[in-house]
C-alpha cells in the first residue's frame, strides 16, 4: 500500500486544462496629461488699442535721466499704467537681468523710459514709484516693485 498522503477530496472537480484565455485585469484608470491638469483658460477678451481709448495721448521715448525727470514732473497723482521689461534669462537658477525699460502711462502720456541707456536712475521716476498717491496698475506686476 502507498504510504504517501492523499489530497483531500473535493466536491468540485479541478480542471486539468482550459481552452479559455485567462481573465484580463481591468485596465488602470488613464492619468491626465500635464496639459489636462491646468486650470481652464479664460474666455477671450476684447483687444485693447490705447489710441482708441486716449486718442490725444502722446508716446514719449526717454533715454536721458534729466529729460525723464522733466517729463515725469508733469505727471499728476492718480492711476497710472505700469510695466517693466528686461532681457529674459533662460538658464535655470541664473540671476535675472536688470530692468531695461519702465513704462508709465495715464490718459495724457505714455512714457517709455529706457533706464539701461541712462547714466543714473531718474529721481522723479523713483519718487513716482515710491509714492502711494500714484496707483500702479498692470498685468502680472505683483513682484515688479519688490
Amino acid at each position: 500500500m502507498d504510504a504517501r498522503p492523499q489530497p483531500a477530496s473535493s466536491s468540485t472537480p479541478t480542471p486539468v486544462s482550459s481552452t479559455e484565455p485567462p481573465a484580463l485585469e481591468p485596465s488602470p484608470i488613464p492619468q491626465a496629461s500635464p496639459i489636462e491638469k491646468l486650470p481652464p483658460r479664460p474666455a477671450p477678451t476684447c483687444g485693447y488699442v490705447w489710441s482708441e481709448w486716449s486718442p490725444n495721448a502722446r508716446v514719449t521715448y526717454l533715454r536721458n535721466s534729466d529729460e525723464a525727470n522733466r517729463h515725469l514732473s508733469t505727471m499728476t497723482p492718480g492711476c497710472v499704467g505700469f510695466d517693466l521689461e528686461w532681457k529674459p534669462v533662460f538658464a535655470k537658477g541664473a540671476k535675472e537681468n536688470p530692468v531695461a525699460l519702465v513704462q508709465l502711462a495715464n490718459d495724457d502720456v505714455i512714457y517709455l523710459i529706457q533706464v539701461t541707456a541712462m547714466k543714473e536712475f531718474p529721481s522723479k521716476l523713483k519718487e513716482i514709484l515710491e509714492d502711494p498717491a500714484y496707483t500702479k496698475a498692470g498685468v502680472g506686476i505683483q513682484g515688479s516693485l519688490l
